[in-house]
């Protein structure tokens, strides 16, 4: 079992009280890399060198850099090639190399907004709110959302018609049963029980999901 899924089911089965002791402010988000087989470079290598590494800092993933944005910037996700997400209510998918963060639970609070609220707050955070575009992606989310435990605003609408992802992603894939196109709802929001996206009101306050690539020049593809 990968890292990912052991972090996402091990969040949903906490009980909200208890996940800062998963993803306590000042514990690290699991990285892809570390562990007993990660191998340390030597003594006289750079920032973010392991197996491989190029330069770290010239804006280009090289084997053994989980990002490399070009810059020192510490706080824009990508730190010495490695990627940096917040502490909890954030965490790290090692599949796409994103970090997600999750409203209306502590601390974030009990935190409702209209889409375009949510969406928002998202891009303040430097993101947007999160597109689920694969069963892998799912996957990861899916006890995120859990843990929330409401109906949770995502990043999708309609847009001349058809429902569409804010990134701009291909709108291919969907959990259980398709949005019809004439479905009179505007704005996408996951739901809990049912594990399916459903359209509605986009002026309903909702819980919301963001995510974020760690920054420019990491892998963001699935």
């Amino acid at each position: 079992m990968g890292r990912t899924l052991v972090l996402a089911t091990a969040l949903a089965a906490l009980p909200a009280a208890g996940c800062n002791s998963l993803l306590g402010a000042d514990e690290p988000i699991p990285v892809s890399g570390e562990g007993e087989d990660a191998q340390d470079p030597p003594p006289d290598a750079g920032p973010g060198a392991g197996p491989g590494a190029g330069s770290c800092g010239d804006g280009v993933v090289q084997p053994g850099e989980a990002c490399d944005d070009g810059n020192t910037n510490p706080d824009d996700g990508c730190a010495d090639c490695a990627v940096v997400c917040g502490g909890y209510p954030e965490a790290f998918d090692t599949i796409s190399g994103h970090c997600y963060r999750i409203s209306g639970t502590e601390p974030a609070g009990i935190d409702p907004r209209t889409w375009d609220e949510a969406l928002a707050e998202c891009v303040a955070w430097g993101g947007t709110l999160a597109t689920i575009t694969s069963e892998d992606e799912l996957v990861f989310v899916q006890p995120l959302i859990d843990h929330i435990g409401a109906d949770t605003w995502i990043g999708g609408r309609k847009d001349q018609g058809a429902f569409a992802w804010v990134t701009g992603e291909p709108w291919d894939f969907e959990p259980g049963d398709p949005l019809p196109p004439g479905d009179p709802g505007e704005c996408v929001r996951f739901l809990v029980e049912s594990v399916r996206f459903e359209a509605g009101a986009c002026d309903d306050e909702l819980p919301y999901l963001c995510e974020r690539p760690v920054a420019s020049g990491s892998p963001i593809s699935r």
